[in-house]
């Protein structure tokens, strides 16, 4: 388990859960509704630490995500 905002470029994992005390309710739910949930397969599209920023491909949808969220969301490298 790593946090994924340590994903390589083209490489899938899948979510396992959130750092609750780093992240507040209100965001975990925004990151739910984006399809950012325990058991989604996520793969890095592109990152950028210039911009802060993390694209990420999640159930065929492009998202972009500040890569101080992306250390608090805990991945397995294995997506299965």
């Amino acid at each position: 388990m790593k946090p994924l905002s340590e994903l390589q470029k083209n490489q899938p994992a899948k979510i396992i859960n959130f750092d609750r005390i780093k992240i507040g309710d209100s965001h975990i739910t925004e990151l739910l509704e984006l399809g950012f949930y325990p058991g989604a397969i996520v793969e890095c599209l592109d990152a950028s630490v210039y911009l802060n920023k993390m694209i990420l491909l999640v159930g065929g949808t492009k998202v972009a995500l500040r890569l101080s969220d992306c250390h608090h969301i805990n991945v397995s490298e294995e997506p299965k």
